[in-house]
């Protein structure tokens, strides 16, 4: 992945969430992390679930899970994204916010990768 290079300009674009009021099909959220233990490993994909009453958990690779809340934004919170095809930015609201995540106990590690079986 192309990442932006420092001292370069760069467009902008608006995205759906900025020019309508329609909700989209993709919608993008903060985490907010209190703490995060140094054997978090950022560079895998985590699992992220929510109930009902908005209780949110993040299960890590490496066994570590959060426990936190989604909250709406009440300001009108962005974020810039990167698009290393076209080479510009694209603005997004961020409507939601996962916060006050905190590690709770150890669970079974996630696996890397799927194991396969040659019988």
């Amino acid at each position: 992945m192309s990442e932006p290079k420092n001292g370069e300009e760069y467009a902008v674009d608006l995205g759906a969430s900025i020019v309508s009021n329609e909700q989209e099909n993709s919608v993008q959220y903060s985490f907010r992390y209190e703490f995060q233990p140094a054997s978090v490993d950022t560079s895998i994909c985590a699992l992220v679930s929510a109930d009902a009453t908005n209780l949110v958990t993040v299960a890590m690779a490496g066994g570590v899970q959060f426990k936190g809340k989604m909250v709406e934004n009440k300001e009108i919170e962005c974020i810039l994204i990167f698009d290393p095809k076209t080479k510009r930015f694209k603005l997004e609201k961020l409507p939601w916010a996962c916060t006050q995540l905190r590690p709770v106990r150890q669970i079974k590690p996630l696996p890397k990768r799927p194991r396969v079986s040659l019988e």
